[in-house]
């Protein structure tokens, strides 16, 4: 049991090589057959990085992350297991087990964006849409966001989430142990449990839209279809069921990792994950709050991702109290540090007081 800082060694020696060797990442022949394949996945984050900037150019979407994000972590996965057989002459079979479990994942991710017309020419998710509403306006930041959050963190963060414990299974042993089958058996469970979650909500919004184009809707209040979302099935238990299995599926993930040499420094993709996801789950409850009157009720009465009976004592949620037609205004003050921050840089080449744009940007917000 190496413990925390597990195979730090061979990441030193990586980092070595790099800082004497910065272009040894680009010879393709030469990172097959390195004996660490941290040079081999360093190869394929920053193929994967050109793609989708190339993609995000010339289709003006930045959905393309979001096409990518269930493909990708298969193929990171599958690159181990290459690396592995190249250098080892055999197969390493927890990889292996890995790789099986990563696209079983994938392709319910994948097939449940499919549904969704997520790889529809033109799809745009609806965050982006709203980021693009607030940001458009002011092209230095957008183009930043575009760059450094679409085109550079969630990359990562699809990168990190599978590669750092892959790394650490490729660095164990490879012979299967029984707690690799029991933790195939929860990562499956997760995986049911967001599949039956995702199942439910398209289900419900398909049939709202069809009640909404030939006008079925009654006058009755308290209707889940005029409350206008989901209340029932695992959505009765938590707010955002899907994002519980999500999680699961990759802790376990991170768990597998754990096997070998106990609680490590992998966890730190998966700590990221989580980062990422709440961010994206305040921002998509900030509107569903804005939007629908009733569901400041139900949320209250629920955790936002873990199931548990409804507190039927609970009191309203109250994200925050501004009205839907300051929504812009809002998150355009929680970006305000991106605004500043690039309006120092333009103080060194305009020299414009730094205080004076700092106060402007308040005034003006």
């Amino acid at each position: 049991m190496q413990g925390l800082f597990a195979y730090s060694d061979h990441l030193r020696a990586v980092g070595a090589t790099l800082r004497s060797q910065p272009w040894y990442v680009f010879k393709v022949v030469s990172v097959f057959k390195a004996p660490d394949p941290l040079y081999l996945q360093l190869l394929a984050f920053i193929v994967t990085l050109v793609i989708i900037h190339y993609r995000q150019r010339k289709h003006d979407s930045l959905s393309s992350v979001d096409q990518l994000w269930s493909i990708l972590p298969p193929f990171y996965v599958l690159l181990y297991n290459i690396h592995y057989y190249i250098t080892h002459g055999a197969i390493h079979q927890r990889l292996l087990l890995l790789l099986l479990l990563v696209i079983a994942w994938s392709v319910r991710l994948t097939y449940n964006l499919y549904i969704k017309a997520g790889y529809n020419k033109g799809h745009e998710d609806y965050r982006w849409q709203q980021l693009r509403g607030i940001w458009f306006s002011n092209q230095l930041v957008w183009e930043i966001i575009k760059i450094a959050l679409a085109g550079f963190y969630l990359p990562l963060t699809n990168w990190l989430q599978c590669t750092l414990p892959a790394y650490v299974i490729y660095r164990g042993g490879s012979q299967l142990q029984p707690a690799d089958f029991v933790l195939a058996l929860v990562h499956l469970f997760f995986l049911a449990f967001e599949a039956v979650a995702d199942h439910q909500m398209f289900t419900f919004q398909h049939i709202k839209k069809v009640k909404l184009r030939s006008r079925e809707f009654s006058n009755i209040t308290g209707d889940t279809f005029t409350d206008g979302f989901l209340q029932s099935g695992l959505y009765k238990y938590s707010r955002h069921p899907n994002y519980f299995g999500e999680i699961g599926q990759w802790f376990t993930i991170f768990l597998f990792s754990c096997i070998y040499v106990g609680f490590n420094w992998s966890v730190l993709g998966f700590l990221n994950f989580c980062v990422l996801f709440y961010q994206s789950l305040y921002f998509t409850e900030f509107y569903t709050y804005s939007k629908y009157p009733q569901w400041k009720y139900y949320a209250g009465k629920l955790n936002p991702i873990f199931p548990r009976p409804p507190n039927p004592k609970a009191k309203e949620i109250r994200i925050h109290t501004v009205a839907a037609k300051d929504m812009d205004i809002f998150w355009q003050k929680r970006f305000l540090f991106v605004d500043v921050f690039f309006k120092c840089i333009c103080f060194i080449i305009t020299k414009t007081s730094t205080v004076d744009l700092f106060l402007r940007e308040l005034k003006m917000r």
